[in-house]
């Protein structure tokens, strides 16, 4: 009997349109795993994986060397908790200033001239030496000394502040606080709560973001930047004091006086955030919140009505850098207050009357949300009070 005749069979090589027979190999049985196209002979490793266990190998071989070739440390190490800035003078930025003609006397007053915030970063007077004028700056703007592990830790664990490291006793724990009945030391009026409630269903909502914020005449001479944590002289009694007079106006009141200062200049916008945040969730009445403060600059004081009284200036952030939806709320609200300050306290208003800024300042947290600037550190506490009265009175016509 002849033999039946077959299809030959077809392979499509992959990425073309050629038909190419295969090779038949000698002894190849046409029945089992040939029949079946995948027999257990027929798979085979496809070249790619040859080249990315190739190239893996490589990699590993290249690390090695690399390792090897490495010389191993043959000096000391270096704790964590060593000084921030070396003394000797080496590479780096201190070293550079340190080689330079800039005296630290010069970049000094050339940095309190030019960056405003330089000044409640370093102290005065100067330190004597480039890299301890380096490492204060870093340690009064993060609030902490960054090579100190116990306030690293303090940073996370605020339990921590202010405690040895051997001694942590345990506190006694309460169950669900009431954030209203807290109540911190030195405050001005109602209890030292730190939140004052004055009046029901509160409408004006008012925090410090900078809370330590003080002024020269009332700190004791001597003292290197205008800043205390002595409450009755910050501009936390000046925030109180707003709230006594629009509430002695008729108006209901809060008051958040929070250290938002605590963890130092940076970290303070952070923490005001979530104090103006918590008035807003806690208070649903609320309808204007307040951010009061003072330059860092003097700003001189003006008579008015015969006193003399700290100038106002009211800050709007926009959404310039980050998207702030009701910022066009917060600049009809600030011009017209500033119209009604001008018309009932002439020459109060501080030059410029408004202040738009591509930064937020928290103001996106919710509509007519305005920083106040009232005054500077060389103004007096009377003077503040003063004008915090002309400012009750035009929160209250603006309110009508």
């Amino acid at each position: 009997m002849g033999k039946r005749w077959r299809s030959p069979r077809i392979i499509w090589l992959p990425g073309t349109r050629e038909r190419r027979r295969p090779t038949r190999i000698a002894g190849e049985s046409e029945s089992g795993g040939d029949r079946a196209g995948h027999g257990v002979g027929s798979q085979r490793i496809p070249p790619r994986s040859y080249a990315a266990l190739a190239l893996y190998i490589s990699a590993l071989a290249a690390v090695g060397g690399i390792l090897w070739a490495t010389p191993r440390s043959t000096g000391r190490a270096v704790p964590v908790s060593a000084p921030a800035y070396a003394n000797r003078i080496g590479p780096g930025l201190g070293g550079w200033l340190a080689s330079s003609r800039i005296t630290l006397a010069s970049a000094d007053a050339w940095l309190r001239s030019g960056v405003p915030l330089y000044r409640l970063v370093v102290p005065r007077p100067v330190p004597a030496t480039w890299s301890s004028w380096l490492a204060a700056g870093l340690a009064a703007a993060a609030g902490t000394r960054i090579n100190s592990v116990q306030s690293l830790l303090a940073e996370e664990i605020p339990q921590l502040k202010g405690k040895s490291v051997e001694v942590r006793p345990s506190r006694p724990r309460k169950r669900n606080p009431r954030a209203s009945a807290a109540t911190m030391a030195g405050l001005p009026g109602d209890g030292q709560r730190v939140l004052a409630v004055l009046g029901s269903h509160p409408s004006v909502g008012i925090y410090q973001t900078r809370s330590t914020e003080s002024f020269w005449p009332v700190l004791p001479s001597g003292q290197t930047t205008a800043t205390t944590t002595a409450w009755r002289k910050t501009v936390v009694a000046v925030g109180w004091a707003l709230a006594q007079d629009l509430h002695r106006k008729g108006m209901a009141v809060v008051q958040a006086r929070v250290d938002n200062m605590a963890g130092g200049l940076l970290a303070s916008y952070y923490h005001a955030y979530r104090t103006a945040e918590q008035l807003k969730r806690r208070y649903r009445s609320l309808k204007v919140l307040l951010d009061i403060n003072r330059a860092t600059v003097n700003v001189p004081a003006d008579i008015v009505d015969g006193l003399p009284t700290a100038r106002i200036t009211l800050i709007v952030g926009t959404n310039t850098v980050l998207p702030d939806p009701t910022w066009h709320q917060d600049y009809a609200f600030a011009r017209a207050l500033a119209a009604e300050l001008k018309r009932t306290a002439p020459g109060i208003l501080g030059n410029p009357a408004i202040e738009r800024v591509p930064y937020r300042y928290n103001e996106e947290v919710m509509p007519l949300d305005l920083v106040v600037q009232i005054g500077g550190p060389n103004n007096t506490l009377a003077e503040e009070m003063a004008a915090v009265h002309d400012l009750a009175t035009a929160l209250q016509m603006v309110r009508r």
